[in-house]
């Protein structure tokens, strides 16, 4: 039943908010995933530590950030309709640098690995199927090095 509510939840692409308020931070995520199912587990998955929105494609993402939207991680599938993950990728590198940017794909490709590194500066890459708490894992593990990065932002601006 609940697993049926939150994919109504996620499908909709209302926020699904995270579960332990009593982090010091809670961070922003935003998925962008064009498959319902995985969008869904992985809405209710990262909702267990973060506060999620789900949306189904690039242009979803991209309005959501235009519309002022602030998110501290971005995990896309590959496959969007209209405009693939990397281009949304490469347009938060271009406008939102210090958005950590995760690519989580079927395309195993080394040209889609290496322009999701190089053109993208994607922080991981994941190839499906994966576990979803791996993902968690990815996301956690990402989020950790964006707040050590930001403490030591703050400590040089104090010298």
């Amino acid at each position: 039943m609940l697993k049926d509510i939150l994919h109504e939840i996620c499908h909709m692409g209302i926020p699904v908010q995270a579960q332990e308020r009593n982090k010091a931070k809670c961070w922003n995520v935003l998925v962008v995933e064009d498959d319902a199912r995985i969008a869904s587990l992985l809405g209710a998955t990262l909702a267990t530590s973060f506060d999620v929105r789900v949306v189904y494609s690039a242009e979803e993402a991209l309005t959501a950030l235009e519309d002022g939207e602030e998110f501290d991680l971005v995990i896309s599938d590959y496959s969007l309709p209209g405009r693939n993950g990397l281009d949304l990728l490469e347009e938060v590198r271009t406008h939102r640098p210090s958005i950590r940017r995760l690519m989580l794909t079927g395309e195993s490709s080394r040209e889609v690995h290496e322009r999701a590194m190089n053109e993208c500066a994607v922080h991981r890459f994941l190839l499906k199927p994966c576990d979803p708490n791996s993902v968690l894992t990815a996301c956690e593990d990402s989020l950790t090095e964006l707040k050590r990065e930001r403490a030591t932002e703050a400590h040089t601006r104090e010298l």
